[in-house]
Parts: structure tokens; C-alpha cells; sequence
């Protein structure tokens, strides 16, 4: 039996309240495969922003992005 086979038949005696499992983990494979890893600078830069948000600090802007380019822009 090749394994494509195997997952039929088990999911065939899965009841139906327990597939809302499988599926969602099936998805979260499916997104997995077509995801890309950060390299070493993106990733510092998520982890940066991790931290502010769990330590509050950092600086929070409140705008439209109109307004934040603007700004960007004032500090040259």
C-alpha cells in the first residue's frame, strides 16, 4: 500500500468532527512548502521588532501613511 493510499484510508475512518484538525494541519503544510526564510538581516529586522513589541519600547506612529512618508521625508 503506498502511502497516498494509507492517508486515504485513514482519513476514511477519521470521524468528521476530528478532520477540521487534519485539514487545518494539512494547510499549514501546504503553506509551509512555498514559504521563503528570512536571511540573516530580515531576520534581525523581525526579531528587532518582536522585542519592541514585547518590551514596549521603540517608536509608535499614528497616521495615515501619507503622513508618515511626510515625515520621513522632513528628517531627510
Amino acid at each position: 500500500m503506498s502511502t497516498r493510499e494509507l492517508a486515504r484510508t485513514l482519513l476514511d475512518e477519521m470521524p468528521d468532527n476530528d478532520l477540521i484538525y487534519l485539514v487545518a494541519y494539512m494547510q499549514s503544510l501546504k503553506a509551509l512548502k512555498g514559504a521563503e526564510i528570512p536571511n540573516a538581516k530580515t531576520q534581525a529586522a523581525i526579531d528587532e521588532v518582536d522585542s519592541m513589541i514585547r518590551t514596549g519600547e521603540g517608536e509608535h506612529f499614528e497616521g495615515s501613511t501619507a503622513d508618515f512618508l511626510a515625515q520621513l521625508a522632513a528628517e531627510g
